[in-house]
């Protein structure tokens, strides 16, 4: 209770409550009653207060008296106030011109600095990626043991052309699993592969063509 009696605004004497409500009228150039006009000074003018100076005002020449209805509009008089000549309005013009431009870049900015920021709160964190990579590594290890029941043991070719083809099936089970989470992760293969310390197709010396990547992919669908 003390804290809010200790932050009550004084309200003005008289006097130099009359020269505040005049200069805010002129300042706004609007119409206002004492309700609106006492709640926009936020208390330097007590309500009471403004009723009274406001009519003292009008009677006075100062502001302008208009009953509507059972409430008393006062505006205040454009003596005193500046016009502006067609070079001034011509100035202005040219401002307001200015401000919109200048409006229409900032909310271009903002634009873009909100895409960002989603893009930013949609990518895989580390921890995320690492669980994406140890998730495709599981469902890795399923598909060679299911690929395994399908072979059956059958000795179809020799075994320098088996061991050829395991690596290079390998090698493409690895790259799908990196591109999946590169996609993820926002990232190029390149940045996957140097992050895990993975070969290329070169320096692994696998050699996959458009038709090797093709057959290994419907094997592994089959």
């Amino acid at each position: 209770m003390a804290d809010k009696k200790k932050d009550k605004v004084k309200a003005a004497p008289d006097g130099e409550a009359k020269k505040i409500i005049l200069d805010y009228m002129k300042t706004q150039n609007r119409p206002f009653n004492a309700v609106m006009l006492f709640e926009n000074l936020h208390g330097v003018v007590k309500k009471t207060q403004a009723v009274k100076l406001m009519a003292d005002l009008a009677a006075a020449g100062k502001v302008v008296e208009k009953l509507k209805g059972k409430q008393k509009i006062y505006w205040a008089t454009q003596e005193g106030l500046v016009i502006a000549d067609a070079k001034g309005l011509a100035k202005l013009d040219k401002e307001i011109e200015s401000l919109r431009t200048e409006k229409k870049s900032i909310a271009g900015e903002l634009g873009e600095i909100g895409s960002r920021i989603s893009s930013l709160n949609n990518a895989l964190t580390n921890e995320e990626a690492d669980a994406e990579i140890e998730k495709l590594t599981k469902e890795n290890a399923e598909l060679e043991t299911k690929l395994t029941r399908l072979r059956g043991g059958a000795k179809l070719v020799s075994k320098a052309d088996k061991d050829k083809a395991e690596k290079q099936y390998e090698h493409v089970r690895c790259m799908d699993v990196v591109k999946q989470v590169g996609e993820g992760a926002g990232k190029k293969d390149k940045e996957i592969m140097e992050e895990v310390e993975l070969e290329g197709d070169d320096d692994a010396g696998v050699d996959l063509t458009a038709e090797t990547r093709t057959a290994k992919r419907r094997k592994i669908g089959d």
